[in-house]
């Protein structure tokens, strides 16, 4: 029978436990102690004052003797032995001696007892066993040391109980590589006086029974172990020690080699967790076939690198899961996973893209050490990434555990609905039509826009399956650590339709410090862009957003130029230059437009009919700002034609039949061209003014007309009119 006497002065940092030697009126006798406990302090006086474990080691030759304090008084210097580290200790085989060195590690102690109120304490000992820290492989039982009496002490009084002597080395209870956990507690046995009944109290640290310590096993100076899986019995149990060679259960040291075997068995995990170090599945070298590993319903966890030659891992089962336990990492697998976890700390490198079927998730070690970092490639995203299934998700993704690099998924979008695509951190809703299946892709990538303004390092791109334009609100997720430095207030969202410069600010969203979001509502225009962040003291827009030059059927270029934004801009002299080594000449200008938030420009450049042939034309625009400072656009070319040179008008087809009338000429793209379309009587029977446009020739409406011949007529402003003839069917 056990009772723990909560009244005792040091009850609430002791756990004490009553046993009873004799079955003398137990029931009488258990009320009685616990009625005396409840109501007096001096139940038990006889406690330990202090109690000392003593850790004599030997490591290369260089003997140690630490003296640790367990229950120690308030004016006790020695360090306590709860959570210390007693260092790293080898084995060595000597092949050719035959010999093993081992070093030695023993554990002995001292324990100081006050005896109080006629009580005598006897039997004073210390218990410890040693395990693996990772949980593998079976503890040993607790081991007694019995503490003698110091010669000369009392009992009944103040008493010392000492050994020095212990000499069960340590070492030789760890028998893999790996750290291992010391665990030790004390105990005494304390009589009452005038009574034949004795009670046994211990002690042991302040969250247990035990104070715990740890120290590190090393085999031939290296801290990992090889094992091979061998095939027989028909057995796979992984758990089997006699299916390894050599022979034992492999743990976070153990080095697994699964190799191929001919019509072998291969392992399977099931029904309580694995560790390994290293894992190799091997394959042929004819690749075609490979060794196998399956992890049904359990756990694998994997403390060092992950090399699968031939996709041979295989995970079934609602709880099965596959864990990156280590620090720095490399999973060489392309697998496709059911549950992934990602702990440990430090950085998981994924050379090959990995598929999630239910969750990724990102579990911290503690408050000091996060889950780590999953980084993917970023050269290839279709095969470099994280890719998640349609009902996959990310599961705690945060500052101290996180995907680094490209992680994708393909989910469909209904009009309406919020989708957040697993929890990559970005969040989507489409208020005027349903985009479809969408493919969304964040990556972790610095975007450079003009001169030295760069994104974030993080941006999500879309690829709808209904691709038209929408109104659409976004949600766009990010961390501190991605921002470089960039202060929450100056976030702002940008755009690009080509994944690259230009970039377009999105202006108007709300920025979230505490929720580290950035919301806009009502974004309008295509979905299929990239969206990122940049810093609004060194934004990513430029001015010119784009410029093209295209020919004409006449021999002339049509250029066209966007930007987005015009402060202080005077205008755009408009540069040709015929060959590489020739001269840059101003062929035309366009003064600035009024509205300062972004224009289209249209310029024809008709002296390109009439100039010395060329195989290729470059046009640039030198931009003028009203202080006098100039920058030049980048250069756009357009490919000629020999012998392009008329500017007669040119109908097709000839004669038309359809509803409409094409007429290609130099000035085609200009704005305010009269048309117009006479009859033989000299009637007009149609008349319209053009706008200007990017198109090479001009479609005339016919419908109306009656069969019979008509005479088109085409004046440009400032020249003389131009006419054709042609019959409408």
């Amino acid at each position: 029978m056990q009772k723990n006497l909560l009244t005792h002065p040091l009850a609430l940092f002791l756990p004490i436990r009553g046993t009873f030697s004799r079955n003398k009126s137990w029931l009488v006798a258990g009320i009685t102690l616990l009625l005396v406990a409840l109501n007096s302090t001096l139940a038990l006086a006889t406690d330990f004052t202090s109690n000392f474990v003593t850790i004599n080691s030997n490591i290369k030759g260089a003997a140690t003797t630490t003296r640790y304090s367990a229950k120690r008084p308030s004016n006790s210097s020695v360090p306590s032995i709860q959570s210390k580290y007693f260092g790293s200790f080898d084995r060595t085989y000597n092949s050719s001696t035959n010999t093993t060195t081992t070093d030695s590690l023993f554990v002995s102690a001292e324990a100081n007892t006050l005896a109080d109120n006629g009580e005598s304490v006897a039997n004073t000992q210390l218990f410890y066993k040693v395990y693996r820290q990772d949980g593998t492989g079976e503890p040993t039982s607790d081991i007694p040391l019995d503490l003698p009496i110091k010669q000369g002490d009392d009992p009944s009084g103040q008493a010392q109980w000492i050994r020095l002597t212990n000499r069960t080395n340590l070492i030789n209870l760890a028998p893999t590589p790996g750290t291992y956990v010391l665990a030790v507690y004390f105990q005494s046995t304390v009589t009452k006086p005038d009574e034949q009944d004795q009670l046994i109290f211990d002690y042991g640290s302040t969250n247990g029974k035990y104070y715990t310590a740890t120290f590190q096993v090393t085999i031939g100076n290296s801290n990992v172990q090889a094992s091979q899986w061998k095939s027989g019995n028909n057995d796979r149990n992984w758990f089997n020690a006699n299916n390894w060679s050599p022979a034992g259960i492999p743990n976070s040291n153990t080095d697994v080699t699964i190799p191929y075997i001919s019509g072998g068995v291969y392992p399977l995990i099931d029904g309580q967790p694995a560790l390994v170090h290293n894992l190799t599945i091997s394959g042929k070298s004819n690749n075609s076939l490979g060794a196998r590993l399956t992890l049904a319903g359990s756990q694998l966890s994997i403390y060092g690198d992950f090399l699968d030659l031939n996709s041979g891992f295989l995970q079934t089962g609602k709880t099965s899961a596959l864990i990156l336990a280590g620090q720095n990492q490399v999973f060489d697998a392309s697998p496709t996973l059911l549950d992934f976890r990602i702990t440990g700390g430090g950085t998981k490198t994924l050379p090959q893209r990995v598929t999630i079927v239910n969750s990724l998730t990102f579990t911290p070690v503690s408050n000091r050490i996060g889950a780590g970092i999953l980084a993917t490639r970023t050269d290839n995203p279709g095969s470099y990434s994280v890719t998640l299934l349609d009902g996959a998700k990310l599961v705690t993704e945060g500052e101290r555990g996180y995907v680094l690099g490209v992680v994708t998924t393909n989910r469909p979008v209904l009009q309406g609905i919020k989708n957040d695509f697993g929890g990559i951190g970005i969040e989507l809703t489409s208020n005027s039509t349903s985009p479809g299946k969408v493919t969304v892709t964040r990556s972790s990538t610095v975007y450079n826009g003009a001169g030295t303004s760069v994104s974030i390092r993080r941006g999500f791109s879309f690829q709808s399956e209904n691709d038209v334009d929408h109104d659409y609100d976004l949600i766009f997720h990010y961390l501190n650590t991605d921002l470089g430095g960039v202060t929450s207030d100056k976030l702002r969202l940008f755009r690009s339709e080509s994944g690259d410069i230009p970039f377009i600010l999105i202006d108007n969203a709300t920025v979230s410090a505490s929720a580290k979001t950035l919301t806009r509502t009502g974004i309008t225009g295509t979905l299929n862009s990239l969206f990122t962040i940049g810093n609004s003291d060194n934004p990513l827009p430029v001015t010119l957003v784009s410029f093209t030059a295209t020919p004409t059927p006449q021999g002339a270029a049509l250029l066209h130029w966007v930007t987005a934004s015009e402060k202080n801009n005077k205008g755009f002299g408009i540069e040709r230059q015929l060959g590489s080594n020739d001269a840059w000449q101003q062929v035309g200008y366009a003064a600035a437009a009024v509205t300062p938030n972004g224009n289209t420009y249209n310029f024809t450049d008709k002296s390109l009919i009439t100039a010395p042939f060329s195989a290729q034309a470059y046009y640039r625009l030198r931009q003028e700002d009203l202080d006098g400072k100039v920058s030049y656009s980048p250069v756009a070319v357009i490919s000629r034609q020999a012998g392009v040179t008329s500017t007669e008008l040119q109908l097709s087809p000839v004669p038309v039949d359809g509803p409409s009338l094409s007429v290609a000429f130099a000035e085609a793209g200009l704005a305010g061209l009269e048309v117009a379309i006479i009859n033989t009587q000299g009637q007009r029977m149609l008349h319209l003014t053009t706008a200007a446009s990017d198109n090479s020739a001009l479609s005339v409406p016919v419908t109306s007309l009656a069969p019979g011949v008509y005479i088109l007529s085409v004046q440009a402003p400032g020249q003389a009119a131009r006419r054709a003839r042609f019959v409408k069917l």
